[in-house]
């Protein structure tokens, strides 16, 4: 074996090595093919893709089969052939109860948040640990700067969770409290802006006080992620069913 090289460089090495061979075919496959190298090249810490065995092939393909559809698990497959030079077994997703839904497992919100930019992987995080609509990632403020209106509440709401307590508009313009994990706070409060800025959603102004994504840019950005590293997109309100 060859020295250590990262999962990126590895993942071009093998994407020139296969665009030599003529075994790509468009610029859709070369990008879906570069995103399923990188996270295998991570998953298995090979020195070197060209290293890579039909027995590691196989068994990441069993190990991913807990975590997406189908769709995802043959492209991983498919790639992995072409290295090989050699045909690997089919392995069948067992997502399937999960697909049937609109929530998301951790794992596969993780595995989306790490193949977005910054501000749309913060978005993706909040949206999940907080229930948040894409809209409302762009109102949100400290509790002690926007107050929530009055309305009947459970006083068991935010029981036997730890974290920051911030207010968001939400439909109708009813400002509710939200809970936001505290590292997860720590993390937003480093975006907050010296002042606010003025963003349109959908025809609509808000004062947006953190730089994190929002609206319907963050909703695009999740589904096409989603759809790319996963195969399917269940859209970003299906990391409010996963809160739910």
């Amino acid at each position: 074996m060859g020295l250590f090289q990262s999962p990126n460089k590895q993942a071009l090495e093998a994407i020139k090595k296969l665009q030599e061979g003529g075994k790509i075919k468009s610029v859709g496959t070369n990008r879906n093919y570069l995103v399923a190298l990188k996270h295998i090249a991570k998953h298995i810490k090979t020195s070197n893709l060209r290293d890579l065995t039909t027995t590691e092939a196989t068994q990441y393909l069993v190990d991913r089969s807990v975590l997406v559809g189908q769709k995802s698990l043959d492209m991983s497959r498919q790639v992995m052939q072409h290295l090989l030079n050699e045909k690997l077994p089919v392995i069948k997703t067992e997502k399937t109860e999960t697909l049937g839904s609109r929530a998301y497992t951790p794992e596969q919100v993780k595995f989306i948040s790490e193949h977005q930019n910054e501000r749309n992987a913060l978005a993706t995080k909040l949206s999940y640990s907080a229930g948040l609509r894409a809209h409302e990632l762009l109102t949100l403020r400290l509790v002690k700067e926007q107050t929530p209106d009055i309305r009947p509440s459970d006083s068991l709401k935010f029981s036997h969770r730890d974290g920051e307590i911030y207010t968001v508009v939400g439909k109708g313009g009813l400002i509710r409290e939200v809970l936001i994990p505290s590292k997860l706070a720590q993390q937003l409060e480093r975006h907050k802006l010296n002042e606010p800025v003025k963003v349109t959603d959908r025809n609509i102004y808000y004062q947006q006080h953190y730089n994190v994504a929002g609206g319907q840019n963050w909703s695009v950005s999740f589904s096409k992620t989603s759809s790319r590293v996963l195969g399917w997109s269940r859209g970003g309100h299906g990391l409010r069913h996963s809160y739910a």
